[in-house]
């Protein structure tokens, strides 16, 4: 199961969210920007190794992410960190680092996860509706 799309399911549906701590930090990417992230890459003379991810600074914790949906959400019920057990060799900290493609890919977009978490649940919101 796909974390983001757990979420905003469970959120509108009014359900309670199960999470481990929620203390994770993760890189999350819009996969529009992932997308001419990796066409940039490909049209370029870059060779070897390139990492594409947002580059948030600073990146997210896991907690932020689900506060963040809930409230765009409405949620009536508080994440419940802690309900699920954190994963037996799941990394604390998962973000990768972006400097060749901002440094030799030129790729300079940004991303406001935030702003992005919010179109994808007004998205499914109006989905929902059809």
């Amino acid at each position: 199961m796909r974390f983001v799309p757990y979420l905003i399911r469970t959120a509108l549906a009014g359900e309670p969210i199960l999470c481990s701590s929620g203390t994770q930090i993760r890189d999350f990417l819009d996969t529009a920007v992932c997308g001419r992230a990796l066409a940039q890459l490909l049209a370029s003379s870059v060779e070897g190794v390139v990492n594409i991810g947002a580059g948030e600074t600073p990146p997210l914790s896991l907690a932020e992410i689900v506060e963040h949906i809930c409230a765009v959400c409405n949620c009536p019920h508080a994440p419940q960190f802690g309900a699920l057990p954190m994963k037996k060799d799941e990394p604390h900290f998962m973000v990768p680092d972006i400097s060749r493609l901002r440094n030799e890919v030129k790729f300079t977009e940004r991303q406001d996860t935030r702003h992005a978490l919010s179109m994808l649940v007004s998205a499914n919101q109006s989905a929902q509706m059809v």
